[in-house]
């Protein structure tokens, strides 16, 4: 790909509606003054296309204000032209593909709205990367974890944006959620302005906080072939397919960069939680060429502070100083104090401020403010605090229970069995092998986190937990009943215990509670659609008693208790089998007859479409019937299902 061979320079700081019908975007929330000065919260989903175009027709007239400030501001500096500096953006790369598609929707959505616009995909590609040519000397972002926050937040992370002033009629900042319809791909929110696809700050749904530094920008900017600005750099970056385990996504990042030369010098923050991540440094000369990650001689390698100075991290960056004495005060930091010790800093001028409290994948607090163009004074929105499951409420993407029965992560659940007598496990059309013994309980589950089931048995006679290529620890003993799950929400199985004569729950590295009375059953399930609940049936009432939820009478004390997801939102619902008639009853769904005495009930989701299916599971003939899907014989007399 040619470059254009212009060279620039301008040493200036940078700084719920109804909807249309097919329209895939929402205004959230939206506070904007008589002038135009304000802030949106809004939501796309959707192909790339269609997220850009949905925020190109809700935003067409702030996208078309801000390209002709933009051309106007250029065209008022001597020797500098806008068609220039446009035909040398357009000659980058923008990545990943989605962000050029993402584009091309974002026009064809300003010209839906306004069919007269004249923007076109290079004036969206200059209002993109206006930090790639127009420079900030002054920029803060700082990021901690550890024994620095305190459960249930596991890291913050906050940045401050220095910039005087937008080239912009007006100030509208812009917290935009998308919603990719490709279940592989990212979910991310940006905060920017309007037109936006590429970043300036955002986070990513593993609580990834992605930013720009300037760092020996310089006045001249890369030529010739694999060009790529610092905002597209950083949307790459964010938006990227990356590893589930967050502790190879850093260098996954870098190693995906290296093809690359930055337009100009940059830092890009790469505060992956946990201590996972680290600072780029990148320049025209040398690419993306260095990783500066947390050192454990540096407040015990959990804090991360970025500047716009170089520093080895083992010693805080020039202009840095007021959060080295933030941390050096001790104590776990909230995001109250996290957000002040930034907005109460001066500067040069601050001009946009994010702030994260993560708490798990997908489950995490958004700050954020910006500053206004009002009759030449400063002034501020007022702090916007929202939730992910706010922005994303609608649109939860479906995640298999740790304890489906999955066994090949296709996210359907397999017909398997146990075979005690002789430790046989035999997933029908994905494998056998042999693990455990007799008289070993079977304890299935996704204890690595990595999407599939794991074969798993507790040995009550000595506490034993072994799960098959992945552990093997002690915990609890007999008669203790084992109750695997996940309770801590972290998408993976916990190993955990539940004593009858006591009603003591123990959640290995998790909690001990005690819950219940002698005779009632443990019935443990998603009930609020997040991590395990703690749950009993007391079957001489029929009461259900679900922790911190609800209590409800429900069944009587011969029936089996079968609590699923029948109707697929996301929660379990108390259910009972009850043999002597093959009643299946599933509170609020459903009243169904299938199967009979000497069936055992095996409800899971068989076909993937996110709700559990009611089957059964006849041991004499090794008969699986499944309601409205399939039957089939698989195994034989005295084999235990393992399916969930």
């Amino acid at each position: 790909m040619k470059k254009s061979a212009y060279i620039f320079s301008i040493f200036i700081l940078f700084p719920a509606f109804s909807l249309r019908a097919g329209l895939n975007g929402e205004i959230l929330e939206r506070s904007v003054d008589g002038n135009g000065n304000g802030y949106t919260v809004m939501r796309v989903w959707g192909s790339y296309y269609e997220m850009g175009y949905a925020q190109g027709y809700l935003m067409a007239t702030q996208i078309e204000d801000l390209v002709q400030g933009v051309k106007d501001y250029i065209d008022d500096i001597p020797l500098v032209d806008y068609n220039k500096i446009k035909n040398s953006i357009v000659s980058t790369w923008f990545m990943p593909t989605d962000a050029e598609t993402e584009i091309d929707g974002i026009v064809a959505g300003v010209l839906s709205a306004d069919p007269s616009s004249s923007v076109d995909a290079g004036d969206i590609k200059v209002i993109n990367t206006i930090g790639d040519w127009l420079y900030a000397p002054y920029c803060r972002s700082h990021s901690c974890w550890g024994s620095f926050v305190e459960a249930p937040t596991v890291t913050l992370s906050s940045r401050r944006l220095d910039f005087p002033d937008l080239p912009a009629p007006y100030m509208e900042h812009l917290l935009c959620a998308r919603i990719p319809s490709d279940s592989g791909k990212v979910r991310w929110v940006n905060l920017s302005f309007p037109g936006y696809v590429t970043v300036i700050t955002g986070v990513n749904e593993y609580g990834t906080v992605v930013s720009l530094h300037d760092y020996r920008t310089g006045s001249s900017h890369a030529e010739g072939d694999d060009v790529i600005t610092r905002n597209a750099a950083a949307r790459f970056a964010l938006t990227m397919d990356l590893p589930e385990d967050t502790a190879e996504q850093l260098d996954h990042v870098y190693y995906r960069l290296q093809p690359y030369i930055p337009y100009v010098g940059s830092f890009i923050n790469y505060y992956i939680p946990n201590g996972y991540g680290g600072v780029f440094t990148c320049s025209p000369s040398s690419g993306f060429y260095k990783k500066r990650t947390p050192q454990t001689d540096y407040f015990g390698g959990e804090v991360l502070i970025t500047t716009n100075s170089e520093t080895d991290g083992h010693s805080t960056p020039s202009g840095g100083e007021f959060l080295e004495d933030y941390y050096q005060a001790g104590s776990p930091k909230h995001i109250g104090d996290h957000w002040s010790v930034l907005s109460d800093h001066s500067g040069i001028n601050g001009f946009q401020q994010l702030s994260v409290a993560l708490r798990g994948r997908e489950d995490m607090t958004i700050w954020f403010d910006g500053r206004l163009l009002i009759d030449e004074e400063h002034q501020w929105i007022p702090r916007v605090e929202v939730e992910w499951s706010e922005l994303y409420r609608g649109f939860e993407e479906y995640r298999p229970v740790p304890d489906s029965g999955d066994y090949d992560g296709d996210g359907t659940s397999d017909i398997a069995l146990f075979r005690d007598s002789s430790g046989l496990w035999a997933i029908r059309g994905v494998t056998r092998f042999y693990f455990g013994s007799s008289g070993d309980e079977t304890v299935p589950g996704d204890y690595d986190g990595d999407g599939t089931t794991d074969a798993g048995v507790f040995r009550g006679t000595s506490g034993l937990w072994a799960v098959k290529n992945v552990t093997r620890v002690y915990f609890g003993s007999f008669p203790d009943l084992p109750i695997p799950g996940d309770y801590d929400g972290d998408n993976s199985c916990d190993a955990g215990i539940f004593r009858p004569c006591s009603g003591l729950w123990a959640i290995r590295g998790v909690s001990r509670t005690y819950f219940g009375a002698p005779g009632d059953r443990a019935v443990p399930g998603y009930y609020d659609g997040s991590g395990k609940d703690i749950a009993i049936f007391r079957p001489e009432s029929g009461l259900w008693a679900i922790r911190s939820v609800s209590r409800i009478y429900f069944g009587l004390s011969s029936d089996e208790t079968v609590a699923g997801d029948y109707d697929g939102d996301g929660s379990w619902d108390a259910s009972i089998f009850r043999p002597d008639s093959g009643l299946w009853a599933i509170r609020g769904v459903t009243r169904s007859y299938f199967g009979g005495s000497s069936d055992h009930p095996v409800p899971a989701d068989y076909d993937g479409d996110t709700a559990d299916d009611i089957g059964i599971f006849r041991s004499a003939s090794g008969l699986w019937a499944i309601r409205g899907l399939s039957r089939v014989y698989y195994g034989s007399s005295g084999d235990i299902p393992v399916t969930r």
